[in-house]
């Protein structure tokens, strides 16, 4: 799903009232281990009475039991598209040590094309342009990547995980 090698995004759901220990002190430890966790704090008691707590830990929201079922869908959604935009937007580093820019969605989907085997003329015929613009938006991938030829564009997609 992203461009920084991580294909999905991890979310943990965690009671904020535990038997012995709380939840902020298990997202602490969890996070420590899993940085890429996403932790979603749950509680009946007041929100305010966690708030701080599960900010200092790193839990990136909490949610009323209350009104759980509904606001669980939303939270998760949310989170799925900041962690999508993210991705598609942070700039990575290739293989090279060359910092890459993300493409955008017609040069996602030249390569994925490509990574089906099609020349520039089927891949122009499919998506309504010239097989010179595929070209065009090829060399501007390669520039964005940091590599020099296209082969090194299509083994670096596929091993990050870009389409």
């Amino acid at each position: 799903m992203t461009g920084n090698g991580q294909d999905k995004t991890d979310i943990l759901l965690i009671d904020m009232a535990l038997n012995g220990v709380t939840g902020p002190q298990i997202a602490s430890v969890i996070l420590s281990r899993s940085p890429h966790t996403v932790i979603i704090g749950m509680t009946s008691y007041n929100l305010d009475t966690y708030r701080q707590a599960a900010a200092h830990a790193g839990i990136a929201t909490l949610l009323d039991k209350a009104t759980f079922g509904q606001g669980l869908l939303d939270t998760i959604e949310k989170i799925a598209d900041e962690q999508q935009t993210a991705a598609e937007t942070s700039p990575t580093v290739n293989v090279h040590g060359h910092v890459t820019k993300p493409l955008s969605d017609i040069e996602r989907s030249i390569v994925a094309l490509s990574l089906g085997a099609l020349s520039s003329k089927q891949i122009g015929a499919r998506m309504g342009i010239t097989a010179d613009t595929v070209s065009s938006h090829r060399r501007n991938i390669k520039r964005k990547l940091g590599v020099d030829t296209w082969l090194e564009a299509m083994d670096y997609c596929r091993s990050m995980h870009i389409v």
